[in-house]
């Protein structure tokens, strides 16, 4: 990837509906790992992939510990600030997979699979049994759909609860407590395909508090959430790993992108007041606050955009644990968190992206938080896997518009502009632009995210798993602001939306009729940005171990 000093010029784009408070910003940021030496590059975006000329090590680390695992503890070998944690291996998740199980449990579960008197039934015997059949056989899905449901039952739970696997989590739990304190926990799933390169798999598993007293209950929820269907395209659940990790009481919390797209080199700090569950998933019906920092350290090099919280979550202790309980906000406008950012905490946050881009070679995306003592931790880390591929189109933005907003995934559709109700969602027309207050959780259902040519809300942000997800899909996608409004009363009109850029300038809109026609004919070809929206880093392998000495450039690993 090449990115001359003309293009990482920083782009400003104002979201609607948020006030900005300046705090100035240096334009022409110089990364140190910028690669204004290296040639221009003409492979299309499309086929780039992050290879890097080092020499190929056992790749073990994600076999054992699982994506998330693996960097966890990347990170803390690189003396980051990480909560303490546990991780259960891929080897003894399969021993719980591997446990006898009675034939008889299965049956309300898994209706349509017969045992014969004296078989033998375990998690791997089914999914040996899914592994017969083929990828368009309908009982797949209802297979791993009784199986989910079946490893969050107590009826599993009973089965397992005494085996040496089980012992082992409880094991591990136990050793992150100090005398007389039990602290709280967070499980997280951590996959081997999770967090990957070219495939993050952001926001498809759970991460959940301990709430009940036996963490192994909430360790087989996290594993259920590897078995719903729409985890398993290949129709088998993939090996998992598991994080128990100490929970952070958070005073705020959030996510860091470090790069905007291939132009722009800005990194993004997302955040809220409580745990960062506020702002990870990206349907809380919150626009978070946002820090945009440049490169360069000083005073001038960043600048803050107060968002609209409509909610927030805290730890809280409950019977038997903890557990992150929402809180609504009476009045959004009044959660002012500016007092907060300030030299030191944006150069805190520039150092740790630093480090973290030199560990993954790529554009990263961290989860973070702040303690009541003001410390800041990184609770987990994926590279960025999706980056604007900057369509360009030589044309100016139309004069007259629906609404003007700000483009969190890039691309252009034409269709009927349909306002979200879920009892309605089978009456969707395909291609249809969905108008909607914010994400919600049945909007990403495959079939029906499928059908949907676009989104415009009111509310969300760029970096939550929402945001990930709408650009691997291919998915356009405008937070419209104080503008939503202007859009939703044109519930049924034809329309087209459009997240680009304009000559150069970056761009969000919604018009209407039909301008798919003049896109296509102004479209911008570039030879060091090709006509595609979107691009992949794909790894040429899961441990990044790097000799001693070894420099190595984070752009320069994409080719």
């Amino acid at each position: 990837m090449t990115q001359s000093s003309k293009s990482r010029q920083r782009i400003q784009t104002r979201i609607p509906g948020l006030a900005v408070q300046p705090i100035g910003l240096k334009v022409n940021p110089k990364r140190h790992f910028d690669p204004g030496g290296v040639p221009a590059i003409q492979t299309h975006l499309a086929k780039r992939l992050c290879r890097l000329s080092v020499p190929d090590q056992v790749g073990t680390l994600r076999e054992q510990l699982g994506g998330k695992g693996m960097f966890l503890q990347r990170m803390k070998d690189a003396g980051l600030n990480v909560p303490p944690f546990k991780c259960v291996t891929t080897q003894v998740v399969n021993a719980l997979e591997q446990h006898p199980l009675n034939p008889r449990s299965l049956a309300r579960y898994l209706p349509d699979i017969a045992y014969e008197p004296g078989a033998q039934a375990s998690l791997a015997h089914i999914k040996e049994y899914l592994n017969t059949l083929s990828s368009s056989d309908v009982k797949r899905t209802g297979v791993l759909k009784g199986l989910a449901e079946f490893i969050a039952s107590d009826d599993f739970y009973q089965q397992i609860k005494e085996s040496e696997a089980a012992q082992q989590i409880r094991d591990l739990r136990h050793q992150l407590d100090k005398p007389s304190l039990s602290k709280p926990v967070i499980v997280r799933s951590s996959g081997i395909n999770e967090d990957n390169y070219g495939d993050a798999q952001a926001g498809k598993y759970l991460s959940l508090v301990q709430e009940e007293d036996d963490v192994l209950r909430t360790c087989l929820k996290v594993t259920a959430s590897g078995y719903h269907p729409e985890v398993c395209p290949a129709g088998v659940p993939q090996p998992m790993a598991l994080i128990i990790q100490e929970c952070i009481d958070c005073q705020y919390g959030g996510v860091i992108m470090s790069f905007k797209s291939f132009r722009d080199g800005t990194i993004g700090v997302e955040f809220t007041r409580g745990q960062p569950r506020g702002v990870v998933a990206g349907r809380s019906g919150n626009t978070p606050h946002r820090i945009d920092i440049s490169d360069q350290e000083g005073p001038d090099s960043y600048q803050y955009f107060p968002g609209t919280i409509s909610s927030h979550f805290v730890l809280r202790k409950s019977t038997n644990g903890y557990s992150e309980t929402r809180i609504e906000n009476a009045d959004t406008h009044k959660d002012d968190v500016s007092h907060i950012v300030n030299d030191k905490m944006v150069s805190d946050i520039r150092k740790m992206v630093t480090t973290l881009e030199s560990l993954l070679l790529c554009p990263v995306d961290a989860e973070f938080a702040i303690n009541p003592e003001g410390v800041p931790f990184l609770l987990q880390v994926r590279p960025v896997t999706q980056l604007s591929g900057d369509m360009d189109f030589t044309m100016p933005m139309p004069k007259e518009t629906i609404a003007i907003g700000a483009g969190v995934s890039e691309g252009f559709c034409t269709g009927s502009l349909w306002l979200a109700r879920r009892p309605e969602a089978d009456s969707m027309p395909d291609g249809a632009i969905v108008v909607a207050d914010h994400i919600e959780d049945w909007m990403l259902e495959p079939e029906f995210l499928k059908r949907v040519g676009g989104f415009v809300i009111a509310k969300g942000g760029f970096n939550a798993h929402v945001a990930i997800l709408m650009k691997q899909e291919q998915k356009t996608l405008m937070l419209a602001g104080d503008q939503f409004q202007a859009v939703s009363v044109q519930a049924g009109q034809q329309a087209t939306l459009v997240c680009a850029c304009f000559n150069d300038e970056p761009g969000a809109f919604i018009v209407a009729g039909d301008l798919s026609g003049k896109l296509a004919s102004c479209r911008k070809l570039s030879s060091a940005v090709p006509d595609v929206s979107l691009a992949k880093a794909v790894p040429s392998r899961d441990d990044l171990s790097f000799p001693e000495g070894t420099f190595l450039e984070v752009a320069s690993g994409f080719k």
